[in-house]
């Protein structure tokens, strides 16, 4: 499994964002809080995700600390909530230059895939990892 999350890691490097259309709607601007982007399937939540991403670079955030990760991924079927610290582990393997960096982490799960509440703080992460969630999928809870 974790060689699997190592490739899906790879992946999110490599991905060059699309071109979007600009919408109005934005995050709140709530420090050291992980959100989570619902909506009905095809409304626009991954791009909507890739906006933010598309926002941060234009602020200066690194690509490096800017991670998409896809679970839409069979080989991921058996993973739970308690496996998700597997993902920060392996991104800081392969990039240990942004440790002292903020990370944002942008997940998306499959539809009708729950993995459970995702709290930051309760895997072990959160400021003292730097890393900021921002989730998105029809089942996905903050």
């Amino acid at each position: 499994m974790k060689a699997i999350v190592q490739q899906r890691l790879a992946d999110s490097m490599a991905l060059n964002l699309p071109t979007l259309v600009e919408r109005e709607a934005r995050l709140p601007r709530i420090p050291d809080k992980a959100f989570a982007v619902i909506g009905m399937r095809r409304a626009g939540k991954t791009y909507f995700l890739f906006q933010q991403m598309g926002r941060l670079l234009i602020q200066g955030v690194d690509r490096s600390r800017l991670v998409y990760f896809n679970f839409e991924d069979e080989r991921l079927a058996g993973m739970t909530s308690a496996d998700l610290h597997w993902i920060p582990d392996e991104y800081y393997v392969m990039s240990p230059q942004n440790r002292s960096h903020k990370v944002h982490f942008f997940r998306r799960n499959p539809v009708g895939r729950r993995m459970g509440k995702v709290r930051p703080e309760a895997a072990g992460y959160g400021k003292r990892w730097h890393i900021c969630f921002r989730i998105v999928g029809q089942a996905a809870q903050p």
